[in-house]
């Protein structure tokens, strides 16, 4: 049984890292995925982990050096400034986990709704997507991509990642395995992670995650 809070602990999962990988965390703070990566590998990763706030970077390499990870190497930069993702090659695998609405932590912080305003979800999905396309040619030939969100807004989720597929046809969707998560039920039929669960369900946190793979 999952707790409210794994939700975002399966993000790492999807990635599905392998030993020897080279891995891009594009919005990394405050770096539990990062950890989480180095610890399903046994550190033997390298990881690159970003963001464009100075003072979450540091709460990063804070938390990383708490935690004891070795392997990743820590940069300020905007995961939608192409220039700067560009400059940091290529990688195995890209994990974009993109400031989103938080809309997805509604049943244990109701009070997140009230901090959105009218459009704020469709102005956030252009974010997102500007960070989706920079990362996306820093994806290696054969290497994955996997897009997460902490939100249930069609438009920060299937809308981001439907429009990146129309437009990028060297992507196409890498549907997760159920016996890749801990509950294949939070899986939808495109194979992608929707832990929305209806009322009375297990009261997970609202997560989506996208895998697609580059051809």
């Amino acid at each position: 049984m999952l707790s409210r809070g794994g939700a975002s602990q399966i993000i790492a999962l999807v990635v599905a890292a392998l030993p020897g990988e080279r891995i891009l965390d594009a919005a990394a703070a405050p770096g539990g995925k990062t950890a989480h990566l180095a610890a399903l590998t046994d550190e033997r990763i390298r990881v690159t982990a970003t963001d464009s706030d100075p003072r979450r970077l540091e709460e990063t390499r804070t938390n990383l050096t708490r935690l004891g990870v070795g392997c990743a190497e820590l940069l300020l930069g905007d995961a939608a400034d192409s220039g700067f993702i560009s400059r940091l090659g290529t990688f195995d695998r890209i994990l974009l986990d993109a400031p989103c609405s938080n809309l997805g932590v509604l049943r244990h912080n109701p009070e997140a709704k009230y901090r959105l305003k009218p459009g704020d979800p469709e102005v956030l999905a252009r974010k997102q997507t500007a960070m989706l396309e920079a990362t996306a040619g820093a994806v290696r030939r054969g290497g994955a991509l996997v897009y997460s969100v902490c939100t249930t807004t069609r438009e920060e989720t299937y809308g981001v990642v439907s429009g990146f597929l129309a437009r990028h046809g060297e992507f196409s969707v890498d549907p997760i395995d159920p016996g890749e998560v801990p509950a294949g039920e939070i899986l939808d039929s495109d194979g992608f992670l929707a832990t929305f669960p209806p009322a009375g369900a297990e009261p997970l946190d609202g997560f989506f995650a996208a895998r697609m793979k580059r051809e």
